[in-house]
C-alpha cells in the first residue's frame, strides 16, 4: 500500500490547525501539527516530511524565519506558505525566499487541496536536467553547471529555469511565470521576468548550443541544439 504524503503543518491557532488537519486527512494526506515556528523547526530536524505548510504569524519564530532557516540547509523540500496575510509584498518575499507556493487562508478547501496536489505530484520527480554536453541544472540545490563551473542561482532564478527546462522547446508564457512566482501577473511583474531572463541568458551564454528565445507578447522558450 502506498504511503500517504506527510505534511508538517505549523500553525499557532489550535482550532484552525485542527480543522485544516481534518480537511487534509480527508484528502489523503498525513498531517503532523506544530504549534509554533520553533516546534516546527525541531520537528523538521527530527522527522522526515514530504511537504512543509507554514503560517507566517507565529510566536517565537515566524514563518519567514522558519522558511529562511530551512532553505539554508535544504533547497529541495517543498514549502507552502499558508496565511491570512494577502499583501503582494508578502507573497513576493515568500516566493523570493524559496517558498514553492503561497496560499491565502481565504481560499476555499477545494483550491487549497488542488494547489497542494500540484506540489505533491512533483515529489520524487527528477529535478536534475542535462541540457547539453557541457551544461546541467539542478533545482534541488539551485545550481547551474557549465564546463564544470557551478553557478549558484537565486530561488526565483532557479524556479524560472526549472519551468523552462520542464517545457523545453515550447513557449512558456509570461503570465504563467508571473503567477508561479508571485501569484499574480502585472505589467511590472512581467518586466521583472524580463530582467531575470537577461540574467539567465548571461549564465548560459558560454554554451552556444542553448538559447532562451523571446516570443514577443507570448513568453520564452529554452531552445536546445537539436531544435534550433
Amino acid at each position: 500500500m502506498e504511503q500517504p504524503i506527510k505534511i508538517l503543518y505549523a500553525e499557532d491557532e489550535v482550532m484552525i490547525a485542527e480543522l485544516n488537519r481534518d480537511m487534509l486527512t480527508r484528502a489523503g494526506y498525513a498531517v503532523d501539527i506544530a504549534s509554533n515556528g520553533k516546534e516546527a523547526w525541531e520537528k523538521y530536524k527530527t522527522f522526515s516530511y514530504d511537504i512543509l505548510l507554514l503560517d507566517i504569524m507565529m510566536p517565537g519564530m515566524s514563518g519567514f524565519q522558519l522558511l529562511q532557516a530551512i532553505r539554508e540547509v535544504d533547497t529541495a523540500i517543498p514549502i507552502v506558505i499558508y496565511t491570512s496575510i494577502s499583501g503582494s509584498g508578502s507573497v513576493a518575499k515568500a516566493l523570493d525566499m524559496g517558498a514553492d507556493e503561497y496560499i491565502r487562508k481565504e481560499c476555499e478547501p477545494p483550491e487549497i487541496i488542488a494547489r497542494l496536489n500540484v506540489i505533491a505530484r512533483h515529489i520524487g520527480k527528477d529535478l536534475h536536467h542535462i541540457l547539453s554536453e557541457i551544461t546541467s541544472f539542478s533545482y534541488a540545490d539551485y545550481s547551474l553547471t557549465l564546463n564544470g563551473k557551478k553557478i549558484k542561482l537565486t530561488p526565483s532564478e532557479a524556479k524560472l529555469l526549472r519551468f523552462l527546462c520542464e517545457k523545453q522547446n515550447t513557449v512558456v508564457s509570461k503570465s504563467f511565470l508571473c503567477e508561479k512566482l508571485w501569484g499574480i501577473a502585472t505589467f511590472g511583474k512581467e518586466r521583472t521576468i524580463d530582467n531575470y531572463m537577461v540574467k539567465l541568458r548571461k549564465y548560459l551564454k558560454p554554451d552556444k548550443s542553448l538559447q532562451i528565445v523571446t516570443g514577443y507578447g507570448e513568453g520564452f522558450t529554452l531552445v536546445t541544439e537539436a531544435n534550433k
